[in-house]
């Protein structure tokens, strides 16, 4: 499955969409957080690792993941998060907000 992923560039944090390839059986869980209202980003740090995040354009970063910025471990970190996305922790998560 292609998914959407907002890219932030360096130096003023540019917002880009750039697309990446999950595993299918993946998609019933990464629907249910873009109907949420959650979307995928990403960014590289200064020190070179790969922050990846489930973001709410309204709330902030629901989940987080701090990678090396090797082949392979950006897209493994987006499936592991995308797996354990579960809408009623995302409930009251938001209700906290």
């Amino acid at each position: 499955m292609i998914i959407e992923v907002v890219h932030y560039h360096r130096p003023n944090g540019e917002a880009r969409p750039d697309f990446t390839q999950i595993d299918e059986t993946l998609a019933g869980q990464y629907n249910q957080l873009t109907d949420a209202g959650l979307r995928v980003t990403s960014e590289v740090l200064m020190s070179g690792e790969v922050s990846l995040t489930l973001e709410h354009p309204g709330l902030g970063d629901y989940d987080i993941e701090i990678v090396d910025n090797v082949p392979g471990a950006p897209v493994a970190a987006v499936e592991r998060m995308v797996s354990r996305f579960d809408v009623a922790k995302l409930a009251t998560w938001k209700a906290l907000q």
